[in-house]
């Protein structure tokens, strides 16, 4: 009997050898897509045992090891597959990403430019730092390494959103738009397009197309308060009050302590002539931001005046 049960574990156990290292890859990135990472990480490794040099199954299981924010394990296999194979990309790719997170931009640029030094048209490299010229306010590097994104690939939906927010900082509105309308062709569910789209026809002061994008932003994502602010500000400016009026509650109502919401629910109310509900609009922003309360006090005094003579006029 004992030689029937050995028998059969090392059945199961030469079955389970014949299984290719690429099944097991294949299996961890369904297990990752579905979100059972410790389970992909399984079998990742057990790729990894039969392949040792599998850059592929390395790189996942760096990912898998960051959703389950062992960045150490990560960093060591995004690190060992450009050891193995310093021709694969996406290693250096993922490995910057994880450094730009940590906001460690010293290394993120030493791989990226690795990356473009072995494959100068790497797009991938070119976007990250692009986006790490954004952050550290390089603008003009930023703008350089963005459009060199958008010249190797002009899928990449990031590069048209940054390159957008870079040429907004540059004091080039009209480009800004040229490229977040490419970008809403490519993708129309992106609500930061609609909403950083909004803002700039807001600064235009084209302000009926403006509450269009805001509108469209709020539609993708409903909870957002600031989407709701900024529709309410455009309607307002439209002197569509009532339209404000509703989009502020809601952004009011999605971020209770959201002072400038309830300065634009003062300010609303003070054009609606609803005077006690402005004052006690100006009343809550002062209370939650007492470091500006001379401005709000203006308001106030202001407010406090229309209410005194409404009440001597209804005398």
């Amino acid at each position: 009997m004992k030689k029937i049960i050995i028998f059969s574990f090392v059945g199961l156990f030469l079955f389970a050898c014949n299984r290719s290292p690429e099944h097991y890859y294949k299996e961890g990135n369904k297990l990752h897509l579905s979100g059972r990472y410790s389970e992909a990480v399984e079998m990742f490794t057990k790729a990894l045992l039969i392949k040792k040099n599998y850059p592929e199954a390395l790189n996942s299981r760096g990912l898998t090891y960051e959703k389950l924010k062992d960045r150490q394990k990560a960093e060591n296999d995004f690190k060992r597959a450009i050891e193995y194979s310093p021709d694969y990309m996406p290693s250096y790719a993922n490995l910057s990403g994880m450094y730009m997170d940590l906001s460690v931009y010293e290394k993120a640029f030493y791989y990226l430019n690795s990356a473009i030094s072995k494959k100068p048209n790497y797009a991938h490299a070119y976007l990250n730092r692009g986006i790490i010229n954004y952050r550290i306010n390089d603008p003009a590097k930023a703008y350089e390494d963005l459009s060199k994104t958008i010249e190797l690939d002009d899928n990449l939906e990031l590069a048209f959103y940054y390159r957008a927010i870079v040429l907004t900082n540059l004091g080039r509105p009209i480009d800004a738009l040229d490229d977040l309308n490419t970008l809403l062709e490519l993708n129309s569910k992106i609500s930061l397009a609609h909403y950083e789209r909004g803002k700039i026809k807001f600064r235009l002061k084209d302000y009926a197309n403006a509450v269009q994008d805001f509108r469209a932003a709020v539609d993708l994502m409903p909870k957002n308060a600031i989407y709701h602010y900024w529709t309410g500000l455009a309607s307002y400016r439209m002197k569509y009050y009532e339209g404000a009026l509703k989009q502020v509650k809601e952004s009011i109502k999605l971020m209770p302590e959201f002072a400038v919401a309830h300065l634009l629910q003062g300010d609303i109310c003070f054009s609606m002539k609803d005077y006690r509900r402005s004052r006690g609009s100006y009343l809550k922003t002062k209370e939650l931001d007492p470091e500006n309360a001379a401005v709000y006090d203006k308001r106030l005094r202001t407010v406090n005046r229309r209410i005194r003579k409404a009440q001597r006029t209804q005398r």
